[in-house]
């Protein structure tokens, strides 16, 4: 087996696609790093003053105007509760002189955080990584059947089981490795973006631990990702094939993923959303009993142990129809 995995390794790391795959990782690392670069920056003087400009602007404005904002807050308040009587309080604006007035504070340009700089961090690199391992299984495996290569394969080793094996641990060992260096170039990268541009270190122990098991969360998605891309190439035995798939499913979560339907419940989106923050909540709207147009809305709640059922079974599933049907069709 292991002789299996070393040939499939060395195979994998030598085709074309996986090259231009890791080239477009770096590529967009770049760009990612230039972008944070650009935003965080120290400000120049001339922002400085621009910033002093629109404060001074927001409290004339405040002054002339300030009484007048307030019971227009007031008012819109009321016309919420009119419209709805049971609403959540918690949704209404508070109208006071105190939360509404302009403050210096807001106008200041204040050094970035780093415990705010970190927070997407987890989704870039999944994201990053599941996109890149999935081109690059979909491909290292698809490539196989339409260019006949699996046939002389097989010579080498007749046994399909340990062929689909070997394929998905050097799939599975390459997406993991790849994630786990796209994510401490990341964190590496931001590290030093926040010392030239002089970030506010405010990262607790408790954020550290929560990056880090994002990051965990994200190779997992990505290594399942990649896993399952391998498993729909041995079922479909082509690239497009998979990629059309994939594209199906995530336009399929665009389509209801902003609507009012249950099957929000399996959107992509919504599942890569509770998955990293632990929850995301959707609303479907129900038909009133006894009416014919009436709605009213519930909210339901998908938990991050949902995702991970539903992302995870998807995976299992492309894997298992794979390797069935790789092991009871003809290759031609």
């Amino acid at each position: 087996m292991a002789r299996l995995v070393l040939a499939e390794l060395r195979r994998l790391l030598h085709r074309q696609v996986t090259i231009l795959c890791l080239v477009g990782v770096l590529l967009a690392l770049g760009v990612t790093g230039w972008a944070v670069w650009e935003g965080t920056g120290p400000p120049t003087e001339q922002q400085k003053q621009e910033a002093i400009a629109s404060y001074r602007q927001a409290q004339a404005d405040w002054d002339r105007n300030g009484a007048q904002q307030i019971k227009d807050c007031q008012a819109s308040n009321e016309e919420m509760l009119r419209s709805d009587p049971q609403m959540d309080r918690s949704y209404l604006m508070e109208c006071t002189a105190e939360a509404m007035a302009p403050r210096a504070q807001w106008y200041a340009m204040t050094p970035a955080r780093m415990s705010d700089a970190v927070i997407p961090l987890p989704y870039l690199a999944g994201l990053l990584s599941l996109a890149a391992g999935m081109l690059a299984a979909g491909s290292f495996v698809g490539a196989e059947f339409t260019t006949g290569n699996i046939g002389s394969w097989l010579l080498v080793e007749p046994r399909r089981s340990r062929v689909v094996a070997s394929k998905l641990a050097v799939v599975g060992l390459f997406t993991a490795v790849l994630t786990t260096v796209v994510s401490c170039l990341m964190v590496v990268g931001l590290w030093v973006i926040g010392q030239m541009s002089d970030f506010q270190q405010d990262l607790t122990g408790q954020a550290q631990a929560s990056l880090l098991a994002g990051l965990g969360r994200g190779l997992v998605l990505a290594v399942a990702g990649a896993l399952a891309a391998a498993g729909l190439a041995f079922l479909f035995r082509h690239t497009v094939a998979v990629v059309s798939a994939v594209a199906v499913y995530s336009l399929f979560s665009v389509s209801y993923g902003n609507g009012d339907s249950w099957l929000q419940r399996f959107g992509l989106l919504q599942n890569l959303e509770a998955w990293f923050e632990g929850r995301m909540t959707y609303t479907v709207n129900v038909l009133k009993p006894g009416t014919t147009d009436a709605y009213f809305a519930v909210q339901h709640v998908l938990t991050r142990a949902d995702a991970g059922l539903w992302l995870g079974g998807l995976a299992l599933a492309s894997i298992v129809l794979g390797w069935l049907f790789f092991t009871r069709r003809d290759v031609a």
